[in-house]
């Protein structure tokens, strides 16, 4: 394993147009965490407000049907079907 360990720095000038570009890019990476953090607040008061309204309109009862009235299930009385064991 080496001990010995190098660092190299650039010693040459940096271009000109390096310093507006960052500035650039710092000013648009603000702006975009600016606008993300606006979208998640909206975002997070429509749902809590959605949250309380289901909280309190959800207090009235809905009319039950009973199995029978919903149109969609049949339910035969004891008359009406026959139970086959299966004999193995």
């Amino acid at each position: 394993m080496n001990a010995d360990t190098k660092i190299y720095f650039y010693k040459g000038k940096l271009p000109f147009y390096f310093f507006p570009l960052v500035l650039l890019g710092l000013i648009a990476f603000s702006l975009l965490a600016l606008v993300g953090l606006f979208i998640g607040i909206v975002i997070g008061a429509v749902a809590i407000g959605f949250l309380v309204l289901r909280y309190f309109f959800s207090s009235k009862k809905t009319g039950t049907k009973r199995v029978e009235d919903d149109g969609r299930t049949v339910v035969l009385r004891e008359d009406e079907y026959e139970v086959i064991e299966k004999k193995r």
